[in-house]
């Protein structure tokens, strides 16, 4: 060795060049600091420790392994790398097979569990399933779309069009608009609905969407409105405003029945044979009766005049004067109902006849 070179930077030199990692200069602070810190007074040479085998058997495995982990990685550098000539092929093919083998497996699997999802309808009995199926073909006197149970679309070149939803649509309305065509017909059947207004169709033969032919007739269900209402008030009106309202509630079993009350005036409604806003069923058998004012003119008598008629005239002279039939001897707020041919009483002659 040079000994020129001082024995501080010898030492560090020494150091950095040492074959344990954990013995040599870490970094670029320790090395000047390993240079810089100089010993105060000269260290005497300590004498090296022999090694014992063990670390000499340790230091020389690390040696073979560091070189063998190099060879390998300039092997994989240059592409020159190759496998064991002594494996075996069985040796080289196990690792694939296996792997191969678990992906078979595991797409078996999943195609097995997407079918059974799939696969999902159920299965039911064919004795248990009852469809009762016709199919109706229109003619030139028979247009009338018949309801069919469980009918199911058939196709027909005839059948053209298919059937709108009627349902909540008035059928006033409706029936001018489809037929102004001759587009679809509707023939009607009125039944009580508390759910719809009177005239709003609430049903209809056949369902929308079926087809059916064009001019062909379809049978609707068209509401009467509730199957009870409460008689309306008939004070101050005249029989035709109370048959006018009547109607528009549906109501037309009643008759009519004239009585004479001089305290109303002609056909101002007086009484009914029920209570005003008692319920009437509409699908009874009641009639209701209204009792209506029809009060006869007043009739007319004849008295003399105070001045006789000239002897040989025929034609007397008599001044008229207007009656009215009795009232009644007590205040009644029904009808009056004069009887018999009896009417309003005439003035005497002077015979006293």
């Amino acid at each position: 060795m040079n000994p020129n070179i001082p024995k501080h930077v010898s030492r560090v030199i020494m150091k950095g060049l040492n074959l344990y990692a954990d013995d040599r200069i870490k970094n670029v602070t320790e090395l000047v600091t390993e240079l810089f810190d100089q010993p105060e007074e000269p260290e005497a040479p300590k004498p090296i420790p022999p090694e014992s085998p063990q670390r000499a058997r340790q230091r020389a495995a690390a040696h073979e392994a560091e070189a063998a982990r190099r060879r390998q990685m300039r092997d994989y550098e240059e592409g020159a790398y190759d496998s064991d000539p002594n494996e075996s092929f069985l040796d080289r093919v196990k690792i694939p097979v296996i792997v191969g083998v678990l992906l078979v497996c595991l797409l078996l699997v999943i195609a097995i569990i997407v079918i059974n999802l799939m696969d999902t309808k159920p299965i039911t009995p064919v004795d248990t399933v009852s469809r009762i199926e016709t199919t109706f073909y229109p003619t030139e006197t028979d247009n009338i779309v018949s309801e069919t149970a469980a009918e199911e679309p058939t196709v027909n070149p005839e059948l053209d069009s298919t059937i709108p939803d009627l349902i909540g649509k008035n059928y006033e309305m409706k029936k001018q608009q489809l037929e102004a065509d001759g587009w679809l017909y509707l023939e009607a059947e009125y039944e009580y609905s508390d759910d719809f207004k009177a005239g709003y169709i609430m049903a209809q033969a056949k369902p929308a969407g079926t087809p059916f032919k064009s001019g062909s007739t379809i049978t609707v269900t068209v509401s009467k409105g509730p199957s009870s209402i409460r008689l309306p008030e008939y004070k101050g009106k005249t029989l035709k405003q109370y048959e006018e309202e009547l109607e528009a509630l549906g109501l037309t079993n009643y008759n009519t029945e004239a009585v004479v009350n001089y305290k109303y005036d002609n056909n101002m409604v007086v009484e009914l044979s029920r209570e005003a806003g008692e319920e009437f069923d509409l699908n009874g058998t009641e009639t209701l009766r209204i009792y209506y004012v029809n009060n006869p003119p007043p009739t007319e008598a004849y008295a003399p005049i105070d001045d006789p008629p000239a002897p040989g005239n025929d034609d007397s002279s008599y001044e008229i004067i207007e009656t009215a039939p009795p009232a009644p001897d007590h205040d009644v707020d029904g009808p009056v109902t004069i009887h018999g041919n009896e009417g309003p009483p005439t003035i005497p002659n002077n015979d006293g006849e």
